[in-house]
């Protein structure tokens, strides 16, 4: 077992119920471009309610993916027999991905990168299990500037019609942006793209504060103390 299974696993039993305890917004749905919202679940040791676990998309796939969620999520996962067929080379070449060896796998006309799978059965029963846990009436859609995602991407993201969106990016357009969906990392200020929002995430955001500010608070004395701090990590 490798040391990072084995401090994922202490996570999950002994620092994630803390975590959970002060928790009030559990039935969540994340839907995510990266492993984001896997770690996220994990953080709190809760049941995955989204198919988009341990997988990546191409920026450009991905903002098609959301554009058309419901369509998109009553295809079937299909397996690429032909890997001279695979469209998403440059997106394999940008993150130093060997073709041979990688698993994707396509959603209609989309290609996703099932990274952390054994196989195409096992990712195809994964995505249906987890995609009929949707809770569409608590979801947030996240993107970030990896992938080769272009600035007018991400504004595209910016303007899509869900409620619930997190942006995290190190793009000099954004660095003042009073966008409440913006999470700018200025860690990372200087280079191409964020390296890494998926362990990095809690030092720019109180993924606690921020979960419990999109239920129904209001008769919570902490409410406005809560949505006030959703933003506060501002030191990075």
């Amino acid at each position: 077992m490798s040391k990072g299974t084995t401090l994922l696993r202490l996570t999950k039993k002994i620092i994630a119920p803390i975590r959970r305890a002060r928790l009030k917004n559990r039935d969540f749905s994340i839907i995510s471009n990266n492993c984001f919202g896997g770690f996220v679940y994990d953080n709190y040791s809760l049941i995955y309610r989204t198919p988009t676990i341990g997988l990546s998309f191409p920026s450009s796939d991905y903002l098609k993916f959301l554009k058309n969620l419901n369509y998109y999520l009553s295809c079937d996962l299909e397996n690429i027999t032909d890997k001279n067929s695979i469209k998403c080379k440059d997106f394999l070449k940008l993150n130093n991905l060997d073709l041979e060896t990688c698993k994707i796998y396509r959603l209609g006309d989309i290609e996703i990168n099932f990274l952390h799978y054994s196989s195409f059965e096992q990712a195809r029963t994964k995505w249906n299990k987890r995609k009929s846990r949707i809770n569409y009436d608590n979801l947030i859609v996240k993107f970030n500037d990896q992938n080769g995602a272009a600035l007018e991407e991400m504004q595209e993201f910016l303007k899509l019609p869900f409620k619930n969106k997190l942006l995290f990016t190190c793009h000099p357009y954004f660095k003042n942006s009073d966008n409440p969906s913006v999470i700018y990392m200025k860690m990372y200020e200087g280079l191409n793209c964020v390296k890494d929002d998926v362990f990095k995430f809690s030092k720019v955001i109180n993924m606690t504060n921020y979960l419990n500010s999109l239920i129904d608070t209001t008769n919570d004395d902490n409410f406005n103390e809560l949505f006030l701090k959703k933003f506060t990590k501002t030191e990075f």
